[in-house]
């Protein structure tokens, strides 16, 4: 595929429009220099219009290239583009920058235009609080509105109102919020507990220490870029991101989908497709992929952190690859994670997330993962608590320091300072100074999150 656009991109063939369709999937394969001269192009042979220029931002939004999006859709007048969609726009653009003054701004004048954009409000109940009061009153005043609007922005709204609810105390209106945009989320997004655990024990079981060694032996290239951060959402994942690249030897990262590339070009995550792969192409093209991704997106030969959502599925290809990159999985209390799992709106993917049930299905899955990579990859993967990261961040940075042969630099005791675009459900948290009233956070909803107690230690037990 990437092949097929370059050589298009140099005949400027007359694609028009469809060059956005061309870029975002570039995007998807991790060409971001191809993925931005695409949309030049199309902008070029659509006569610079509006809307041209606005699906331009949106791609370049994906690359994080916020100030760029910025200042490509300020430009635009307000009446050449759907007035709703503009300032929600450059309201989550705000809101990834960290500029939440101007986030709120958009996102205020978006709703005045319309009080039925689930996002809209999703997004503005992320923001830092103001006046929760005022916000629950302007929530409830838009029930009417919502009735009539798609399913998924009625499922938004209920997580908006569940998050401001939670934050004003009321647990039990919270809980029946957060209970009610799953209830229309979950038919949506299939999920297969067989299935889940099938992959997690075919993983476990291939993938031995003598496996992963037979096949890193076989990479010649320098692998030791890449920080590979992995474990489940809502863990901490995003914190660590933070917390590395404030390093000035680490250039930056995010929720990369290189392990998914690579995994797609083996056609599999088997140690069967992996060995059949390097038998006709050699493990050399994986490693050199995975960097060439690793330019694209932080600049030729940086450090950088790859905290991918898939990484734990991944992680035999990857490890197999990548024989000097280190790895850190992070760890957290599952009652904790589970109702922070279960409160967030994830917008694409983690479909466990909508029933306690299968979150606790996932989650058996995923502590069999962690048995077993820490154990095959030993000194390679560092395991790492979000309750003692919490509780004393310069051990437990020392420690992933260590383990990444970096020196100790002051400015990591204030990483929530570091300008970078973050894209997830952390992106306020990961702005503050590091806190612990996430720790126990789930305890006022214990009643509620029996059937995830009952249903993990059920798991736990039959294991």
């Amino acid at each position: 595929m990437n092949r097929v656009a370059a050589a298009l991109l140099a005949q400027q063939t007359m694609l028009g429009d469809q060059w956005f369709s061309v870029a975002n999937v570039l995007v998807h394969t991790g060409e971001v220099k191809l993925a931005l001269t695409a949309t030049e192009l199309a902008v070029e042979q659509c006569g610079g219009s509006p809307q041209a220029r606005f699906q331009r931002a949106q791609i370049l939004s994906k690359l994080g290239k916020l100030e760029e999006a910025i200042a490509l859709v300020s430009a635009i007048e307000p009446r050449q583009l759907g007035l709703i969609e503009r300032d929600h726009f450059l309201g989550v653009c705000a809101l990834e920058a960290g500029d939440f003054g101007a986030a709120r701004d958009a996102f205020d004048r978006a709703l005045a235009l319309w009080q039925g954009s689930g996002p809209t409000w999703l997004s503005i109940a992320a923001l830092p609080a103001t006046d929760d009061a005022i916000l629950l009153e302007r929530l409830n005043s838009a029930a009417a509105v919502m009735k009539a609007t798609p399913q998924d922005y009625r499922a938004q709204w209920h997580y908006a109102k569940g998050t401001v609810l939670d934050r004003l105390g009321r647990s039990d209106e919270a809980f029946s919020e957060f209970a009610a945009g799953a209830e229309l989320v979950r038919p949506t997004r299939r999920y297969d507990p067989d299935a889940d655990r099938r992959e997690a024990e075919m993983l476990t079981a291939e993938f031995t220490e003598a496996a992963i060694d037979r096949l890193a032996q076989q990479v010649t290239t320098d692998t030791s870029r890449p920080v590979i951060v992995t474990g489940i959402p809502r863990s901490g994942t995003t914190l660590v991101e933070q917390i590395l690249t404030s390093h000035s030897a680490i250039a930056g990262g995010g929720e990369m989908t290189f392990g998914a590339i690579l995994t797609s070009e083996v056609r599999g995550k088997s140690r069967d497709a992996l060995e059949s792969f390097a038998s006709t192409r050699g493990m050399d093209h994986l490693a050199r992929l995975y960097l060439h991704m690793g330019d694209e997106h932080f600049g030729e030969g940086e450090r950088f952190v790859d905290k991918g959502l898939g990484n734990s599925r991944a992680l035999g290809v990857l490890a197999s690859a990548l024989p000097q990159a280190r790895i850190i999985w992070l760890r957290r209390d599952p009652l904790d994670c589970a109702w922070s799992c279960f409160r967030t709106y994830f917008s694409q993917g983690i479909e466990w997330s909508w029933s306690l049930a299968d979150i606790a299905a996932h989650f058996e899955a995923e502590d069999r993962l962690h048995s077993h990579w820490a154990e095959v990859l030993g000194e390679r993967m560092l395991t790492l608590s979000y309750e003692d990261l919490t509780a004393d961040a310069e051990t437990q940075i020392a420690r992933m320091l260590g383990h990444l042969g970096l020196d100790a630099e002051e400015r990591m005791g204030t990483a929530h300072q570091t300008r970078r675009p973050v894209t997830t459900a952390s992106v306020t948290q990961v702005r503050q100074p590091i806190y612990r009233s996430s720790v126990g956070a789930a305890s006022r909803y214990r009643k509620q999150l029996q059937p995830f107690v009952e249903a993990y230690r059920a798991k736990a037990g039959a294991r």
